[in-house]
């Protein structure tokens, strides 16, 4: 596998997880305020938690959107620019 495959490889894998880090800590604090208000109100249904957590999550990617587009575009370029080197010694 050459070099520049390897980079491109590894900078995706990257990129993944920043793109996905805005919602999922949304999630994680959400669930983390759920359950201490749950135990504090020793109320013990599950579905009660869902609610906020699926709106912290699209409050979430909706305030992070215009960074995630952007950094999507800025890969793609990356890529598409490097595509005819590809395969080149």
């Amino acid at each position: 596998m050459s070099e520049a495959l390897t980079r491109a490889l590894e900078e995706a894998l990257t990129l993944v997880v920043m793109l996905s880090a805005p919602p999922v800590l949304a999630v994680m604090a959400t669930g983390v305020v759920m359950g201490f208000l749950q135990s504090a109100t020793r109320v013990e249904d599950r579905a009660i938690g869902m609610a906020p957590k699926i709106l912290a999550a699209t409050c979430a990617l909706a305030l992070s959107a215009g960074w995630i587009g952007d950094q999507l575009v800025r890969f793609t370029g990356a890529m598409l620019a490097a595509l005819p080197h590809v395969g080149r010694a």
